[in-house]
């Protein structure tokens, strides 16, 4: 196993928009129940154990007060709402979210030393094989890097998984006056087109009964450039309509290089 030693800064994604008017705020505590998990006054959604929906419109549901903090060198998370605009590019105003808000990461490499940006979720007793979200990324795999760990209670790694990318069909629409970005086909000039979520599962089995929280990895692989990742309702439980998606494995530990 490997334990990740003191504080991993965190770092946001989408180039030099930086989401403003969403109104900073610094971490707050992480709740470690016996068992469930407590989502605020988010009351579980059924067939689910319990879901982390982000409709509060802020980040105490992932232990942070405010709905935006930055997490050091560029690095931010934030709770958005549909139809807003939050970076340089276009379309994602035209996103249809599942509810009204989703959590934003976004990672900044312009900023040196380039950090990841980092969620994790409370604290909670694995009591179902299957846990879920969906993801919405600005652009696919050649611009973005996400993966998982599941962490212990004494902040050992119990396993890790590099993620897809998935952006939903999202083309990220280019202004005029902005140089091309190379190598990146999911970067059009123009309006650019919205994406739909992904559903993403990962199989539980191996931690049942384990006290755990789950981190998510952020992290622009483009010099100079930094791209969004929305993630929202993410909820452990069992629904019929995670039956066609493929269940992702964690495997051994990783550090990641930090």
């Amino acid at each position: 196993m490997t334990k990740l030693l003191g504080m991993v800064m965190l770092v946001g994604c989408g180039g030099a928009g930086v989401v403003e008017g969403v109104g900073s705020g610094d971490s707050g505590g992480v709740s470690n129940p016996d068992s469930g998990m407590d989502t605020g006054d988010v009351e579980p959604v059924e067939p689910f154990r319990w879901c982390i929906d982000f409709e509060t419109g802020d980040l105490s549901e992932i232990g942070y007060s405010g709905a935006q903090v930055s997490l050091g060198n560029g690095a931010l998370l934030a709770n958005v709402k549909e139809a807003e605009q939050f970076s340089a590019l276009t379309a994602e105003d035209r996103i249809e979210f599942r509810g009204d808000h989703a959590l934003l990461m976004r990672a900044y490499p312009l900023e040196q030393p380039a950090l990841l940006a980092v969620v994790s979720t409370p604290f909670f007793r694995v009591e179902d094989a299957d846990l879920s979200w969906v993801q919405l990324s600005e652009v696919g795999e050649g611009g973005i890097w996400l993966a998982a760990d599941v962490m212990d209670t004494e902040g050992y790694v119990l396993g890790s998984l590099e993620l897809p990318v998935e952006t939903g069909g999202h083309l990220a629409g280019l202004p005029p006056d902005y140089a091309p970005i190379e190598g990146l086909a999911d970067v059009v000039v123009g309006e650019g087109m919205p994406g739909e979520f992904v559903g993403q599962r990962v199989d539980m089995t191996p931690f049942l009964g384990e006290e755990i929280s789950l981190r998510v990895y952020q992290y622009s692989r483009v010099d100079d450039n930094a791209f969004f990742t929305l993630l929202d309702d993410i909820c452990s439980g069992w629904s019929q309509s995670l039956e066609a998606i493929p269940a992702l494995s964690f495997g051994a530990p990783e550090d990641w290089g930090f």
